[in-house]
């Protein structure tokens, strides 16, 4: 699975898939879930709850996994760390991203 990079001034996004097949982009995002978090480990936990958070999440997306730290105060106080987005475009092809934050790209 190989991913394209696109750094902005705070964050930065990793595209994973990009194309017309659903079950492609499924299979794509969970693999990508399932190594995120083996590879983040106990210091992290997620959530689908994106309600709670103050970011510009897009009309597309239609599944986003929230990776933050654990330690409960500053998962509830700051950004999350690692956003995973299963987007479906106007077009009808999809997407899967990753958004990185605070790690200064």
């Amino acid at each position: 699975m190989e991913g394209t990079l696109s750094a902005g001034a705070k964050n930065c996004s990793c595209g994973y898939y990009q194309g017309a097949s659903r079950e492609d982009a499924v299979t794509t995002f969970n693999n990508l879930f399932e190594k995120t978090r083996a590879a983040l480990g106990s210091d992290f936990v997620y959530s689908t709850d994106v309600s709670k958070w103050d970011m510009n999440i897009s009309k597309n997306v239609q599944s986003a996994v929230i990776f933050g730290m654990k330690n409960k105060h500053q998962y509830e106080s700051d950004l999350p760390m690692i956003v995973l987005l299963f987007e479906k475009y106007e077009n009808s092809s999809y997407g899967v991203r990753l958004l990185f934050y605070r790690f200064g790209f």
